[in-house]
């Protein structure tokens, strides 16, 4: 993809640039994978479609000194199109960002810096978004849930609001936005997004 040295998103911008990294991401959205693809998934008895997505998606929520590619919604937009064209359904996985995982394979971070209001915050904002998208624009109704966090660090002191305070944070932005535009949450229906 031209970004194989890095370990994430943040590190290939911040290394090759942002306007070079602009176009090497526009490159990959755009070839990363087809419609034939999910008609393929479809073929082997598959019905769902785990889509891992980070805030910087929505442009409005990368600040200036974020290193991100920008303009990756319009390929959200279209791969979740694909994949409902092809009948299935889709769930979104929150990545978070490079600062909430230590060092792995592919987060370079030495320290999380995830854990604070402003991230959660920015996670709020982001779920708002999405939920929002997903009840108002068509080409989302096949989106049945969002997840809150990807891989988050076990609990620990550097983290003692992650389920006291994030968790209910997201799934009541969630819920605001639902209550807002008029769905009803049931125990047996789908109207409402697994959170």
């Amino acid at each position: 993809m031209g970004c194989s040295s890095y370990k994430s998103e943040w590190d290939c911008v911040e290394g090759l640039g942002a306007e070079k990294a602009q176009v090497v991401f526009e490159e990959h959205w755009s070839s990363f994978v087809s419609a034939t693809d999910f008609s393929e998934m479809v073929s082997y008895g598959l019905n769902t479609v785990r889509i891992p997505i980070g805030y910087w998606i929505i442009d409005a929520l990368v600040e200036n000194d974020d290193k991100f590619p920008r303009g990756g919604f319009r390929y959200l937009k279209m791969v979740v199109g694909w994949a409902k064209a092809a009948g299935l359904l889709s769930f979104w996985i929150y990545t978070a960002d490079q600062r909430l995982r230590v060092r792995t394979s592919h987060s370079p971070v030495n320290t999380p810096g995830f854990y604070s209001d402003s991230s959660y915050t920015k996670t709020y904002q982001f779920f708002t978004n999405l939920t929002t998208t997903c009840h108002t624009d068509p080409d989302f109704s096949t989106v049945f849930a969002l997840e809150a966090i990807n891989e988050p660090q076990p609990q620990s002191s550097k983290d003692p609001g992650m389920i006291a305070k994030f968790y209910p944070g997201v799934q009541k932005a969630v819920r605001a936005v639902e209550e807002s535009l008029g769905v009803k949450c049931s125990d047996t229906g789908f109207d409402c997004l697994g959170v």
